[in-house]
């Protein structure tokens, strides 16, 4: 099940046995098309395609792009879990998939929140 909530102006998730998102989980959990769709609400910009999750980032300049995939990186790896990442120039392209599920679990949700709260600062302004 999915509970979605706004605490303090906090999107909070709670997916199944109690786990929220943000803290730390035990094995990745394959979620349903419903509970994606209702947390991709919540987080701007992301889609979901034949069972992965992506985002195009638009940066101010090559170094802020570069800036982000250093810091994604640094994300995935304290995770383990390691999304796909194609740079161009000022775009980013982000690819994330939970192989041990064959699917989106939260860890793919729980990192594309991290990577949107590092893109902000550099991000194009519209």
């Amino acid at each position: 099940w999915l509970e979605l909530s706004r605490k303090q102006g906090e999107d909070r998730f709670r997916l199944g046995r109690g786990a929220i998102l943000g803290q730390s989980f035990g094995m990745a959990v394959k979620l349903t098309g419903h509970q994606i769709e209702v947390v991709l609400t919540t987080l701007e910009g992301w889609t979901q395609d034949a069972g992965r999750i992506k985002k195009e980032y638009k940066f101010i300049d090559f170094t802020a792009a570069a800036m982000f995939i250093t810091g994604a990186n640094l994300e995935a790896e304290k995770m383990n879990h390691h999304p796909e990442i194609l740079h161009s120039y000022t775009t980013v392209k982000v690819e994330m998939t939970t192989h041990d599920v064959c699917g989106i679990s939260e860890l793919d949700l729980r990192l594309a929140k991290k990577l949107d709260a590092r893109a902000k600062p550099y991000l194009v302004q519209n």
